[in-house]
């Protein structure tokens, strides 16, 4: 028997080692410092005002072209057309004190979205995401599965660690685990889009 994976959900992680995030973590601290943040999907947690590249840190701009050139392998990979090229659109910085956590939601109006993890003890809160048929999860319940896998799970979670950056599409909803520990999590979350001038 024939058995075809359709409409998947591809994640995509990579452990980057050109960032220097002590760097990125003292400019955040320093940002929220002089900003009370915004309110998004974010509970408890500070949340920056878009980076305006323009005037932000060496070290967050060469994060930014890095992350672009991932987006651009995964659109020669899944063969999107070349004309319409993938661009940033935004960044914000997150940091996540002890009991804060993200609300479930999608990042409209973006094809792939991420985050990159500038600091995290790995134990402070895991982003999860859910089956995009969310009533899978009533027919495929504990009672009936024997192991969980790519067909079984409703959810998929991804473990944070310092220097990790995950890429999914912005259609896939998500949300963020509280962190139960004293240390803040500090990440950068982006969204891409096609470049409509080109497109």
């Amino acid at each position: 028997m024939i058995i075809d994976h359709c409409f998947m959900s591809p994640i995509a992680a990579e452990d980057l080692t050109s960032i220097n995030n002590s760097a990125i973590c003292e400019y955040a601290v320093k940002l929220k410092s002089q900003s009370s943040g915004r309110l998004c999907s974010n509970v408890k947690g500070w949340q920056s005002e878009d980076i305006d590249f323009a005037n932000t840190h060496p070290e967050i701009l060469k994060l930014y072209n890095e992350i672009l050139e991932r987006t651009k392998f995964l659109h020669e990979t899944f063969r999107l057309k070349i004309p319409a090229e993938i661009k940033i659109m935004n960044m914000w910085i997150n940091i996540n004190s002890l009991g804060s956590f993200n609300r479930p939601h999608i990042h409209q109006n973006s094809v792939f979205s991420g985050v990159y993890y500038v600091s995290t003890s790995g134990d402070d809160g895991n982003i999860v995401f859910q089956h995009p048929a969310i009533n899978h999860q009533y027919h495929l319940t504990p009672n009936h599965v024997g192991e969980y896998n790519n067909f079984t799970s409703a959810r998929f979670s991804v473990v944070p660690n310092t220097g990790k950056l995950v890429i999914f599409p912005a259609w896939l909803q998500h949300y963020v685990e509280p962190n139960t520990q004293d240390a803040d999590r500090i990440s950068i979350s982006f969204n891409t889009n096609f470049n409509t001038a080109l497109s």
